[in-house]
């Protein structure tokens, strides 16, 4: 079995496989795949995941496919047929795609659709891919090299303020603390490598979950591959 997940960007990707190199190595040795593919922005991962999703689907009937792109922004879509407005919609708006790309493309029957559609988890960042870093506190304040206390931001940390989101508040950090202009596809995946259990990030102080949404796509995975990638909340 492989799982297919559709991102927006390179960073996304980097940043995965350095969070879950311990989780795809433990996969590999049971003959199971993980393979993050970007496609590059939000506008082309919009227009291109119904075509690339419904493909791997058909090539072969035990693959999955996960769609993740960010929440926001969501402006540059209204008015067009990717308008949406908030994560229950960006799914839907995820589900419709592959789901005529199977019937109009690959002449896949109303009547065996279904069967394809389950294998098809449409999720989504929220906000942003550096809410991982957010939830990654420890690792992050290595990373910035302080002892000071962070995680003065909004619990989940999927659920920070249009106006702050993670991504411009990790900008913030490496500016005040490093000196430093933050870039994503060198800084998130260091990050991310120094999470050696992940999970604590994943859980509040209180025992909340930190990222809700992201929890539910390694709830989805874990369960079809058979073998978690941590313990969840």
């Amino acid at each position: 079995m492989k799982a297919w997940l559709f991102v927006e960007g390179t960073s996304d990707r980097l940043g995965l496989e350095s969070l879950w190199a311990a989780w795809r190595g433990r996969l590999r040795e049971k003959r199971h795949g993980v393979a993050i593919v970007p496609l590059d922005n939000k506008a082309n991962l919009l227009k291109r995941l119904g075509h690339r999703g419904a493909e791997k689907l058909v090539g072969h009937n035990s693959d999955i496919v996960v769609g993740m792109p960010d929440l926001y922004p969501v402006q540059p879509f209204v008015g067009t047929e990717f308008a949406h407005e908030d994560a229950t919609s960006l799914k839907e708006l995820q589900t419709r795609s592959v789901r005529n790309a199977l019937t109009s493309t690959f002449g896949i029957s109303h009547r065996r659709i279904d069967a394809y559609m389950e294998r098809f988890l449409p999720a989504v960042f929220k906000h942003d891919f550096e809410m991982l870093l957010l939830a990654a506190k420890d690792a992050l304040r290595t990373t910035l090299r302080t002892t000071e206390r962070l995680g003065q931001w909004r619990q989940p940390v999927e659920d920070q303020d249009i106006e702050r989101p993670p991504k411009r508040v990790v900008e913030e950090l490496f500016r005040t603390k490093l000196k430093k202009r933050y870039l994503d596809t060198r800084d998130a995946p260091r990050i991310l490598r120094g999470v050696t259990d992940p999970s604590p990030m994943l859980r509040t102080d209180l025992g909340r979950a930190t990222c809700p949404e992201f929890i539910e796509v390694l709830r989805w995975l874990g369960e079809r591959f058979g073998d978690p990638f941590c313990t969840l909340p």
